[in-house]
């Protein structure tokens, strides 16, 4: 074993085998790639390293470090003078496995409040975990939704956290002398759902959130504890194929779930939100509230919040329903007057105009909505987000029979596009997350908006199409693009979620999919296409509406110039066309 200076770099690296695995590892011991050795171009991750720690309050630069490097191990050992010693051994052989020996080696009680493990992902994979103390499941999955996956569960100790790039162990009091040890074993695994079924089980629970009076299921272990904060509510359940105890609130709100024993504390960070329907009314009853004009209106100037207030008013329920209605004339008045709010033609004027259509059965607003869907068009770009929603209510509109023959035209001539324009969009193939020249890979959100928008217009415009293989198999591919953008069903949440606004947007997509969900995709995901639809719903809610600290429960106003205005009207045409 040598030892070299922290400060030191080398260019040097080494390759070597773990099982299906090659590890690349530079001088210093670092990580630097692990990839499944029949796809090198495609790592899992970037980087697998020891971060500074949080010791007695400060932040450690460590003084040296002593690197080992064999063909079956990786050893590298850092230290506090006189106080602690940090050892990180990946041990290789069929398979990989690293172990975390953290000593006191000084004459005092010492304190590590947080050593991280940095684990960070190789660009074009997502990473959706759940921490859970003495369990955890991690697993990074390609963008594109083809395996294999790279997973990690802990065999010893306990995580105090997981990022977007570390596994972060801590909250360590150490007498002089004590050892802890953790370790972790990784595995590549085929698919989301072998995942959920293997080392998703470890964690218990595979979801993080669920609707206020749902419950979340524990073991029932008379060895365990359970320990839950003053607002959540216990109940055990007794059943031929069903058995523990169920954890369950009556209002929204995040809180921390404890299960105790001897083999080690299992923790979970739960969130409970309201059903959506609900969470729309009571966003409806807060634009309610806003600014009124001269005339006593309830001033409604952006799309966003329409939206919403269309789909809380259609659904019934609202106390004021007259005032949401004068407010939305209001607007629509304005609409026929001009362009839309923000500037020219969007998808989302043409779904506000086609909503009023089916709320007032005006005529006008059909017209005006044409009109904008006909500037869409003649724009030319790649199907935009919305645009495949609005050919469905044109063709609902249609469907009616209360057009007249002009505007019944011009409708049959946008959607004729549309159709067209979906067909270019399928022969223009897979680019597996490429841009047009086949070049480096975009950036992820854009990319799985962009395959989102495709998918939505080919959902929209499909039993048009003529017949042709090729538009189900891009179909395919664009579903598993989609699944694994939303985590594929795996345990826990995205580490890295993309913007709230394209989450919603996602979210509305995926339940336009069928009822059996193209199952040649889908079967292998963690959860079946419609649970995860609404799994991905109750994530999006919670982002919207919960603060970031445990057992709150804050009120979430649409605010148009926020984001929550723009992702709650994604959900808004979730819960109408869902």
């Amino acid at each position: 074993m040598r030892a070299m200076s922290a400060a030191r770099v080398s260019a040097a690296t080494t390759v070597r085998q773990a099982g299906r695995l090659r590890l690349t590892v530079d001088e210093t011991g670092r990580i630097t790639s692990v990839a499944e050795r029949r796809h090198l171009e495609r790592p899992f991750l970037a980087e697998v390293d020891l971060a500074p720690a949080i010791v007695a309050g400060g932040v450690e630069s460590w003084l040296d470090r002593e690197v080992g490097i064999d063909d079956d191990e990786i050893d590298i050992t850092v230290r506090r003078e006189n106080s602690l010693s940090v050892n990180l051994r990946h041990s290789l052989s069929t398979g990989w496995a690293s172990r975390l020996l953290i000593v006191n080696t000084g004459a005092e009680p010492l304190v590590v409040e947080r050593l991280p493990l940095r684990v960070r992902p190789a660009p074009g994979h997502r990473v959706s975990a759940l921490a859970a103390g003495s369990r955890i499941c991690w697993t990074a999955q390609a963008e594109d939704g083809h395996g294999p996956l790279l997973t990690v569960r802990l065999t010893a100790g306990a995580a105090a956290s997981i990022g977007a790039e570390h596994i972060e162990f801590g909250g360590l009091r150490l007498t002089p002398g004590q050892r802890y040890v953790a370790q972790l074993r990784w595995e590549l695994l085929a698919t989301p759902r072998s995942v959920v079924v293997g080392p998703g089980r470890d964690v218990l629970v595979a979801r993080a959130v669920y609707e206020v009076g749902e419950s979340a299921l524990l073991p029932d272990d008379p060895d365990a504890a359970l320990v839950v904060p003053p607002d959540v509510a216990v109940d055990s359940i007794e059943e031929a194929d069903l058995a523990g105890r169920e954890v369950f609130v009556t209002s929204p709100g995040r809180h921390e779930i404890e299960l105790r024993s001897a083999e080690g504390d299992v923790r979970w960070e739960l969130s409970w939100v309201r059903p959506l329907a609900d969470q729309l009314q009571a966003w409806a009853d807060t634009m309610l509230a806003r600014p009124r004009t001269s005339a006593g209106v309830v001033a409604i100037e952006d799309l966003p919040s329409a939206i919403v207030l269309q789909a809380a008013l259609g659904a019934g329920g609202l106390e004021d329903a007259d005032d949401a209605s004068d407010a939305l004339d209001l607007l629509t008045a304005r609409l026929l007057d001009g362009p839309a709010p923000g500037g020219g033609a969007n998808p989302q004027s043409v779904l506000y105009l086609l909503g009023e259509h089916g709320r007032t059965g005006d005529l006008d607003v059909v017209d005006a909505a044409v009109r904008q869907a006909e500037i869409l068009l003649a724009q030319g770009a790649p199907p935009m987000p919305g645009l495949g929603l609005a050919v469905l209510r044109m063709v609902l509109a249609t469907a009616s029979g209360e057009l007249g023959s002009s505007t019944a035209g011009r409708v049959s001539s946008v959607v004729a596009q549309c159709v067209a324009r979906a067909a270019q969009h399928t022969g223009d193939g897979d680019d597996r997350g490429r841009d047009d020249r086949g070049g480096e890979e975009q950036d992820p959100g854009i990319s799985a908006v962009r395959r989102a928008a495709e998918l939505e217009l080919l959902l929209a415009v499909l039993p048009l199409l003529p017949p042709d293989p090729g538009h189900h198999q891009r179909i395919s591919e664009l579903v598993r693009v989609l699944g694994a953008a939303l985590g594929g069903g795996l345990p826990g949440r995205l580490l890295r979620p993309p913007p709230v606004t394209e989450h919603a947007y996602l979210v509305a997509v995926l339940r336009m999919l069928p009822e059996d969900g193209y199952p040649e995709v889908t079967r292998s995901w963690g959860a079946p296409a419609a649970l995860l639809a609404q799994q991905a719903t109750l994530q999006v809610l919670d982002r919207l509406t919960l603060g970031t600290e445990v057992g709150t429960d804050p009120v979430a106003h649409l605010d148009p110039s926020s984001e929550i205005a723009a992702a709650a009207a994604w959900l808004a045409l979730v819960q109408r066309h869902g």
